[in-house]
């Protein structure tokens, strides 16, 4: 098991560009997404057309890539490697996982592909890729890195929306709610272990918001700093705003004492993006899995 050769494939639910994937020899699949009835992904899209098109979309939908887009990808990946580990959009978020889990029960793929339920979306993906990375070069096999991180994968993503226009578009609000938060200036915390984002807090303005997420980091964490040594990362996560992304990290280097350099500023992908809109700031604590 640990002579053959394993590659990674995952979807853009991780917010990685195609040119950093393509830099680490990672598969990429773009999830689509629609947009007033047109169709379009994280790579075929620039970021500036994106939000210039989500700003005047009327109506929002996002989907899973389709079982021939899948199919194609892993026949042409399974070419140049012996196995794949396939890390869909979290099951918590899709059905992407299910899909996986049928399309890889062919006799085709049977011992050659591992679909994984890894529970992680954006900046955490990246931090579990690269956790994935070192059990490769440790000589783990791609069935022991699937069962190892569908026991011990570990996140929390809690996110702060600037404007509840985008959640009435993608019909997670209604229009009072919308025109009602947008007044008070409200900005709603949104919270993911893995699973479907939920409200869990409103703070009254942008800073409140970001000072209260890094309150609930630090109760996760009990408190204690020196799990960030060796046991946890935490990292930003934004849409279209770097400067308020670059405003959230120095404020987890002075709370938490997190060198900047260890903190990783990535971009929401826009599957999420679709439905939180610009200027949306997220604090990601992703738990190392030790091996």
């Amino acid at each position: 098991m640990a002579d053959k050769k394993v590659k990674i494939l995952i979807d853009t639910s991780s917010g990685l560009s195609k040119e950093y994937c393509d830099e680490k020899d990672y598969g990429i699949i773009g999830l689509p997404f629609l947009l007033d009835d047109m169709e379009y992904n994280d790579l075929n899209i620039t970021e500036s057309e994106f939000f210039d098109k989500l700003k005047d979309a009327t109506k929002i939908h996002t989907s899973q890539a389709s079982i021939e887009v899948v199919t194609a990808k892993l026949k042409e990946m399974l070419k140049t490697c012996d196995e794949v580990l396939y890390l869909p959009i979290t099951s918590g978020l899709s059905s992407a996982y299910n899909t996986g889990v049928i399309i890889t029960s062919d006799d085709e793929f049977k011992d050659k592909v591992y679909v994984v339920d890894h529970r992680t979306i954006s900046v955490p993906e990246k931090r579990l890729i690269e956790n994935i990375d070192l059990m490769l070069s440790k000589g783990l096999g791609a069935k022991e890195i699937k069962e190892i991180i569908e026991k011990e994968s570990k996140n929390d993503i809690w996110i702060v929306v600037d404007n509840f226009d985008y959640l009435k578009k993608g019909g997670r609000v209604d229009a009072v709610t919308a025109t009602i938060g947008n007044i008070l200036n409200i900005k709603p915390i949104l919270y993911s272990d893995g699973g479907k984002f939920s409200a869990v807090k409103k703070e009254r303005g942008l800073r409140n918001a970001f000072d209260s997420m890094l309150d609930f980091v630090e109760k996760t964490i009990d408190g204690d700093l020196s799990k960030f040594k060796s046991d946890y990362a935490l990292d930003v996560a934004y849409s279209k705003n770097l400067d308020l992304a670059n405003e959230m990290k120095q404020k987890m280097h002075d709370r938490f004492n997190i060198d900047l350099d260890n903190i990783h500023v990535g971009m929401l992908p826009q599957v999420v993006a679709c439905h939180t809109g610009p200027n949306t700031i997220g604090a990601a604590l992703y738990r190392y899995i030790k091996v």
